[in-house]
């Protein structure tokens, strides 16, 4: 990992392609099936991929005696859920599939701590405005910042510095404050 670039706000991260070896023993739960991490891809055209028409949910998890501990992970579920609502977007899992799939990934995966990034996308190669269909496709990844390429461990035992960067305000009936469209 080199920092090419520190700004007050921002750093930009540069990965070799040598960082993905590191990564090629992870397991991705994509659409219903664990796979390689390195099955996990979609076409540059998709929607998605082209629009921003996707959504998204960060949660951690964490090493306990008991063994690793997903973080409120109902809440957030539940609040992907009300994304894709009020986006008109389909989930293809039920909430209790979605708990499955994101416990069934940390525990193929064998990773005690770090972090977990669900993914609502179009996958279709499409050019018009709106998506082709309100289904969505979903993906499931974890990390391990101490371990991955580009993760730093976050300092538990000591803390950290939080900052605010630019403050853009969006019209009020735009997205809901709590959720977390891509576009």
């Amino acid at each position: 990992m080199e920092i090419v670039r520190r700004l007050p706000y921002i750093q930009t991260l540069i990965f070799s392609t040598s960082d993905d070896d590191m990564l090629e023993d992870r397991i991705i739960f994509l659409n219903g099936d664990f796979v390689p991490w390195s099955q996990a891809t979609v076409h540059m055209m998709c929607h998605s991929f082209g629009r921003g028409s996707a959504i998204f949910e960060v949660l951690s998890f964490h090493e306990t005696n008991a063994g690793p501990a997903v973080f409120r992970l109902d809440e957030h579920i539940n609040r992907l859920f009300r994304t894709a609502q009020l986006l008109d977007m389909e989930l293809p899992l039920s909430r209790e599939e979605f708990h499955e799939a994101v416990l069934g990934t940390v525990k193929r995966n064998g990773l005690k701590k770090g972090f977990i990034k669900i993914i609502g996308f179009y996958p279709q190669i499409a050019f018009e405005i709106l998506p082709p269909q309100k289904r969505l496709d979903v993906s499931i990844f974890v990390r391990d910042p101490s371990q991955d390429p580009g993760g730093r461990e976050f300092p538990f035992e000591r803390g950290t510095a939080a900052c605010r960067g630019l403050n853009v305000r969006m019209v009020i009936m735009t997205f809901p404050k709590p959720n977390h469209p891509v576009g």
